[in-house]
């Protein structure tokens, strides 16, 4: 027992003991020896992802509520994130649960700042970040009877492109008093505080859009995993991606599904039949989306970038001004919206509870087909081509065929008793989005807002005249979000229309998170959505802010808190040897 509670520093009372190892060897988890620079020592176990190292269990013992923070040591590696150009996997590299837990959760490093300001960031400097303890906290959960469960990441986060060292230092955990175990049930979801979306990215099963390999679970209990971080928290909507494009992550009759002859293997479980039967398990509700992707470089060699329906229709395409084809399709073309809405019928027939239109991606929707430039032509009597792209005539024209698409999706949907309609849009423009700028411009002006107000029309999607004409139910502004924005659909879509707006970016320090949420609050949200949510969760002390963001009423006590969910030790000692002055290299 410490000041802080008890700390579990020595993992080689890990079970089963015969996994460990002193050596790097095939099956086992390595024990090292470690002091940090204020005395704590132990001995912590790392696990090589190629080596195959079993699950490990450590025996907790105790009884009653507890906070559980885990220490990790993220060590150089010849590993790393290759999919996301990036030092340590964005998905995790270590998965763990309590043995009454349904899943297991993904843990990341937490690269980015502590506070706002801060240069350093939580993780260190330099050689600082592989000599160093990283210590986020995970939960409070009640320990009677349980133990902790780890291991290295599953597929499809074991593949070459994602793995990386697994580590395990410590565990803290700090029993709640009696004061701390009434604040702690405070703290527990309710009805009025379930108003967050779990907005699911599904590239980790179809591939991501730059051409990466796809994944077909064959086990339920891989969905259980991914939607464990939402369990226990205010979060009560899952957006899962079920159509990205052509290729649909779940069983179809019209799009593809990632085979060359377009079969489904026996062995595959359907991811939209899973996640919706894992949202009924805990009470949540799961909306299926549609991305409207298109083809990729032909140089990709994944099912993602196969597109069969649009290399079938070329005539459907939309087109530069020059007439060139790019590779999307135009919600100009009736035909297109017809197969677009034939998708989102698929998934209206399984046991969900709505889709979500994503018109945050691959935006435009129209540009210079020859019926669309027809038209302007025949309204106005000039030829578009010869406008500027941001003509406000041109864009409204444009934005109209995107309006007639999701009329048309509304009669869909009012086929299906009970289903709602939502959609995602850029809630606040960029300077090189608004500028249509060449790639000279996409550096660090591409995040950064324009002020004074914003209408989504400019990317053909005339959100006003949705929610006007009650067309949708719910509506989700994608980053960085302007509050006049919200303020004015709320005017017009009053009390009857859903406004949840994303927190982006999605790292950033936890205390962010909860100014950005009260801001949306106070311009008229009624709450919140996570896009890309499953690559949030594995960072673990931001998550633990994310995912309470209901509580409007303790969102102050939350951004007191945010900072203390991170601590970082400096290791006096790795394996004997000194830190501060060993694995030196400059160069």
């Amino acid at each position: 027992m410490t000041e802080n509670g008890i700390l579990l520093t020595d993992l080689s009372r890990c079970e089963p003991g015969g996994a460990l190892s002193r050596q790097r060897k095939q099956g086992h988890w390595r024990l090292v020896d470690y002091e940090t620079v204020d005395g704590v020592r132990g001995q912590m176990v790392f696990a090589d992802p190629e080596l195959g190292a079993p699950e490990l269990t450590l025996r907790l013992g105790l009884t009653g509520p507890h906070r559980v923070f885990l220490g990790i040591n993220y060590s150089k590696s010849s590993y790393g994130d290759r999919l996301h150009y990036l030092e340590w996997s964005l998905y995790g590299q270590l998965e763990v649960r309590l043995s009454d837990d349904p899943g297991f959760t993904r843990v990341a490093a937490e690269q980015g700042a502590l506070d706002e300001g801060e240069a350093t960031g939580k993780m260190g400097k330099g050689k600082l970040i592989n000599r160093s303890i990283q210590e986020s906290y995970w939960k409070t959960a009640d320990l009677t009877g349980q133990d902790l469960v780890f291991r290295l990441p599953g597929p499809p986060y074991n593949r070459e492109e994602l793995r990386d060292i697994a580590n395990l230092t410590w565990v803290r955990l700090e029993p709640l008093t009696r004061d701390e175990i009434e604040r702690w049930n405070q703290w527990q979801p309710t009805g009025q505080t379930h108003c967050g979306a779990f907005i699911y990215c599904s590239g980790i099963l179809t591939g991501h859009i730059r051409g990466t390999f796809d994944f077909h679970p064959t086990s339920e209990d891989w969905f259980a995993h991914e939607i464990q971080p939402c369990l226990d928290s205010d979060l009560s909507v899952f957006i899962f991606e079920a159509v990205r494009g052509h290729l649909c992550a779940y069983r179809t009759r019209i799009g593809d599904v990632g085979t060359e002859d377009n079969s489904w293997p026996e062995g595959w479980i359907d991811p939209l039949d899973a996640f919706s039967r894992a949202c009924r398990r805990h009470g949540l509700k799961i909306m299926a989306s549609l991305r409207m992707i298109g083809a990729n470089y032909p140089m990709q060699r994944y099912p993602i970038s196969w597109s069969r329906h649009f290399f079938a229709h070329p005539e459907w395409v939309k087109r530069d001004r020059e007439g060139n084809p790019t590779t999307s399709l135009s919600l100009a073309f009736p035909e297109v919206r017809r197969y677009w809405l034939s998708l989102l019928r698929e998934t209206l027939e399984r046991d969900i509870d709505g889709v979500v239109l994503y018109f945050h991606r691959f935006h435009p929707f129209v540009l210079y087909e020859e019926p669309v430039v027809a038209a302007f032509r025949d309204r106005y009597g000039e030829d578009p081509r010869q406008l500027p792209e941001d003509d406000p005539r041109w864009i409204g024209h444009c934005a109209g065929y995107v309006t007639q698409f999701v009329r048309e999706a509304r009669q869909l949907v009012n086929e299906f008793s009970g289903r709602t309609l939502g959609v995602t849009f850029f809630g606040c423009p960029t300077r090189y989005d608004r500028r249509f700028k060449d790639e000279k411009d996409f550096g660090s002006t591409r995040h950064q807002p324009i002020p004074g107000g914003f209408d989504p029309v400019v990317y053909t999607c005339d959100v006003k005249t949705w929610v006007r004409e009650g067309l949708v139910d719910s509506v989700y502004p994608m980053g960085h979000v302007d509050p006049e924005l919200i303020s004015a659909l709320r005017a017009i879509g009053g009390a009857g229309l859903s406004i949840w707006p994303d927190l982006m970016p999605r790292a950033q320090p936890g205390a962010a998170f909860v100014r950005l949420a009260r801001s949306y609050y106070e311009a008229g949200a009624d709450g919140y959505c996570l896009n890309d949510a499953e690559r949030r969760t594995p960072r673990l002390s931001e998550w633990a802010v994310q995912r309470r963001l209901g509580h409007r009423d303790r969102l102050n006590q939350l951004e007191e808190e945010a900072p203390t969910l991170y601590r970082r030790h400096e290791l006096k000692t790795l394996m004997g040897y000194a830190t501060r002055y060993s694995f030196n290299n400059f160069g």
